[in-house]
């Protein structure tokens, strides 16, 4: 192949793309091998990429284009896919959202601010993840206002991308969003990116709110706990063990004493009393330790 035709617009890699569709009918398994194909080859596909995206009209290789760009992860990509967030009703702009939360470039957070006020809820949420992937702090406040909106879905992505960012501003209004959801499969599904959210923001004060969802716990809940195990140690000892005890689910009871135990075993901390309690209670359960 001419250098020269490898850079234009007619790039044989992009061709092989369009031809995996006619119409409305498209070839599936071509499309998707077309696609991976101009993520292998990475940078020098980019520029003719974009040229190509602005004069395809197929829904579907359009789709793949951006996705394919938000693969390879080039920051050339960025201001298309935040002009495409601008196109009103169409499903591109939920693509070029998820493409700059893969790409990360802070250029994209003030334009995916603006997109969670759209009325198309698929961008909005495509919005909020992406911004949750980026992780700039400026993405907390209008995050915290999405988690307040009446969608469900909404409020699960938006719960998710705050606890990406990590910002304690979104301790309070997580708190309430659990609060105030129904326990429909809905409502289950905000509540475990919630409760996951605040253990990754990291909050002490907030282990009694996720004990109360115990039932959506995930290993970023788990590695919480194994934190404030191991932090706490002295008071556990004494004190904070006794919310073990009151557990209700057994599975977790008995987790968080193998966590104690195995915590316990630490030689740089001082913990003799934990080590025989949580012994013995795992030896009690018939766990062997």
């Amino acid at each position: 192949m001419k250098w020269w035709n490898f850079f234009n617009r007619r790039n044989p890699y992009i061709s092989d793309l369009r031809r995996s569709c006619n119409g409305d009918s498209c070839r599936i398994d071509l499309l998707e091998d077309a696609a991976k194909a101009l993520v292998k080859i990475g940078a020098p596909i980019v520029r003719p990429l974009i040229a190509a995206l602005k004069d395809d009209d197929n829904d579907w290789v359009q789709e793949k284009m951006i996705w394919a760009l938000g693969e390879i992860g080039d920051e050339r990509a960025v201001k298309p896919l935040i002009a495409l967030l601008k196109v009103k009703g169409s499903d591109r702009a939920r693509d070029a959202a998820r493409a700059l939360g893969k790409i990360g470039d802070a250029r994209a957070v003030e334009p995916l601010i603006a997109a969670l006020n759209q009325e198309d809820l698929g961008l909005c949420q495509s919005a909020a993840r992406a911004l949750g992937k980026i992780g700039d702090a400026r993405a907390a406040e209008p995050l915290i206002a999405a988690l307040n909106q009446g969608d469900p879905d909404l409020c699960q992505s938006a719960a998710w991308a705050l606890g990406e960012i990590r910002d304690a501003r979104a301790v309070g209004p997580l708190i309430a969003a659990l609060e105030k959801r129904d326990c429909d499969w809905r409502g289950r599904n905000v509540h475990g990116n919630a409760v996951e959210a605040l253990a990754k923001i990291g909050d002490v004060q907030t282990l009694s709110i996720m004990l109360k969802y115990r039932g959506t716990w995930s290993k970023s809940v788990v590695e919480f706990l194994r934190k404030i195990l191991r932090e706490s140690t002295a008071k556990i000892a004494i004190d904070d063990l006794r919310w073990i005890s009151e557990m209700k689910d057994l599975t977790w009871r008995t987790f968080t004493y193998q966590c104690a135990f195995e915590i316990a075993h630490d030689e740089n901390l001082d913990c003799c009393e934990l080590r025989q309690l949580a012994r013995q209670e795992l030896i009690r359960r018939g766990v062997n330790v």
